[in-house]
C-alpha cells in the first residue's frame, strides 16, 4: 500500500459521492455509492487497484476511476436504496444533471505507486519516466491483439480529434502528431499548444473516431493544422478523459525537439524524417535490443505473480471483489 503521509488528504465523504471503475471500452466494472464500503475516492481506487494485484496476474487494462457527487441524492435513488447495483440508472443521472467529474485516476499509475509505495500524482515526468514504462509492458500483458480498445485524443486550438487503438486508429494519430512537428515553423500555422489525452468518448463522440488526415494543410493555407468542425469536438464534450502531455506550438527549436522525441517514443517504427528549418530528426526503425520481457516477473509486497505469457482480458474485478469479506457491503458489478 502507498505510504500514508504520502496520500494526499481528502474531503469529506458526501451522501452524494459515487466512485465507478470503467475498463477502457467504457463498460463499468465495479460501482459503490452511499458510503456503503469506501470511505473515500483513495480507498476506493487503491482498494480495487490493490485487488488486482493480490488475486488476479496480467494483462490489466489500464481502467478509469472516476468520482462523481450529486449534491441532491434523493433526486436520484431513495436513501436505503443500494443504488450501487444500477449504474447505468447512475449513469443516466449523470448525463441528465451534466456532472463533471470531480477527480479521474488510470490503474496503471496506481499500480506503480502501490509498487513503489510512492504517490505518483507528484510525479510530473511519470509517463517519460523509462521504469514507468517498462512497468506499463507488463501490466499490459504480451498479446497485442487481446489488449481491450481504448481511445485517445488530440487537443488543439481547433479542438479535439479522436483516434482508437486499433492499427488504423494509431497509424492516423501519428500521422497527425508528425504533421504538427513538421509544420511547427510553417507561416500559416496558427495553432499554439497541442495536448495528448486518453478518454471514454460517448456513442456521439465515437462517431467522430479515427477523423482522415491524408488532407491537412491542403486547399486554404490559412486552414493548416486544422480539420473542418465536423471532424471536431468541444473540450466540454469529453466527459472522461485523462491528460497525458502537453506540448508548446510556437516556433522554437526547444519544441520542435521534444514534440519529435515524444513521436519517437511512441511509434518507434517510424522511418519518417521530421523537418523544419535547421532542424532534423531522423527517427529510427530499428526497435530497442533492450525492451522489456513481457514475461519477466512482477514482485510486489514481497508476492510474486508470473506471466506465462497467456494473453487473457481483464478479469471480472466485481465478481472476485464481491467473493471477498466484504461482498454484502455495496461493491457490485
Amino acid at each position: 500500500m502507498e505510504n500514508s503521509s504520502r496520500i494526499q488528504s481528502e474531503e469529506s465523504l458526501h451522501p452524494g459521492d459515487v466512485f465507478m471503475m470503467f475498463a477502457t471500452d467504457g463498460k463499468v466494472q465495479v460501482t459503490s455509492a452511499n458510503g456503503r464500503f469506501f470511505r473515500s475516492f483513495e480507498h476506493f481506487s487503491i482498494h480495487c487497484a490493490t485487488a488486482l494485484l493480490n488475486q488476479m496476474r496480467p494483462p490489466y487494462g489500464n481502467s478509469f476511476f472516476v468520482h462523481w457527487r450529486f449534491e441532491n441524492p434523493a433526486s436520484v435513488w431513495a436513501g436505503n436504496e443500494n443504488i450501487s447495483i444500477y449504474p447505468r440508472r447512475l449513469l443516466q443521472a449523470v448525463r441528465d444533471q451534466g456532472l463533471r467529474p470531480r477527480a479521474t485516476r488510470r490503474l496503471y499509475p496506481l499500480l506503480y505507486g502501490i509498487q513503489k509505495g510512492c504517490d505518483t500524482r507528484q510525479m510530473a515526468d511519470l509517463y517519460d519516466n523509462h521504469d514507468y514504462l517498462e512497468r506499463v509492458r507488463l501490466y499490459e500483458g504480451s498479446n497485442v491483439e487481446e489488449r481491450p480498445l481504448s481511445y485517445r485524443g488530440i487537443e488543439t486550438d481547433a479542438g479535439v480529434l479522436f483516434f482508437n487503438s486499433t492499427p488504423h486508429g494509431e497509424s492516423l494519430y501519428g500521422d497527425y502528431l508528425r504533421f504538427l512537428a513538421d509544420h511547427l515553423n510553417h507561416p500559416c500555422m496558427d495553432l499554439t499548444n497541442v495536448r495528448t489525452l486518453e478518454l471514454l468518448p460517448d456513442e456521439t463522440l465515437r462517431s467522430k473516431v479515427n477523423p482522415p488526415v491524408d488532407a491537412l494543410g491542403s486547399g486554404s493555407m490559412e486552414m493548416i493544422g486544422r480539420r473542418p468542425s465536423v471532424y471536431h469536438a468541444e473540450r466540454d464534450q469529453l466527459g472522461i478523459y485523462t491528460e497525458l502531455r502537453r506540448f508548446d506550438l510556437s516556433p522554437k527549436e526547444a519544441n520542435f525537439v521534444r514534440l519529435s522525441s515524444c513521436i519517437k517514443s511512441r511509434f518507434p517504427g517510424s522511418s519518417r524524417t521530421l523537418i523544419e528549418g535547421k532542424v532534423q530528426v531522423e527517427l529510427s526503425a530499428e526497435k530497442s535490443s533492450q525492451e522489456l520481457q513481457i514475461n519477466s516477473n512482477i514482485d510486489h509486497n514481497n508476492n510474486q505473480m508470473r506471466g506465462n505469457g497467456i494473453g487473457r482480458h481483464l478479469p471480472d474485478v466485481a465478481k472476485r471483489l464481491s467473493q471477498r469479506s466484504v461482498k454484502n457491503k455495496g461493491i457490485v458489478r
